[in-house]
């Protein structure tokens, strides 16, 4: 797990981006955090790289401009689904990166009790990972259970293919 030192602060996923048109209808409950100026590791000048200087964005701002445009709103979407999870199961802290075992659990709630196929949980953990990466600086490639976990939920499971037209099918 990340130390919260390194962590930026932030309040879940809302302080981070600007609200995303047809997401999270209602407020998602939880203790509210203001924006604080990030830690500045240059000692000399503390006021040239303080965020709301001129010419300098804020973690939030620069963050929100790294989503792909045309799937901006699925990462996101699929991000607010885990700490949905994670809010409704009381291990949702705003101040601190989630914790492999809650990663864990998310995805097995995936599979065991929404009944997601593997290649569905594949593609979820590529959207939640690509926001983990932007939000808390954490790659959830760097736990190995995790993808053991999705590879077990493999075995088994068949590819549906689409069937291909036979020359008579085709119409010229």
């Amino acid at each position: 797990m990340v130390p919260a030192a390194v962590l930026p602060p932030v309040a879940g996923l809302a302080a981070i981006l600007p609200p995303v048109a047809g997401l999270a209808a209602a407020p998602l409950p939880g203790p509210a955090v203001q924006d604080q100026p990030a830690a500045n590791p240059v000692q000399g000048n503390q006021g040239a790289f303080v965020e709301g200087n001129k010419g300098w964005l804020s973690y939030k701002d620069l963050m929100a401009t790294t989503y792909p445009a045309k799937s901006r709103n699925v990462y996101l979407s699929a991000y607010l689904n885990f700490e949905r999870f994670l809010r409704s199961s009381g291990s949702f802290d705003c101040n601190v990166a989630p914790s492999q075992l809650s990663i864990l659990n998310y995805f097995h709630h995936l599979r065991t009790d929404k009944h997601w196929k593997s290649t569905t949980l594949w593609s979820h953990f590529s959207r939640v990972n690509a926001v983990m990466k932007r939000t808390w600086g954490v790659n959830l490639t760097i736990y190995p259970r995790l993808l053991q976990l999705l590879k077990a939920y493999e075995t088994g499971h068949r590819v549906k293919k689409a069937s291909v037209f036979s020359p008579q099918q085709v119409v010229i």
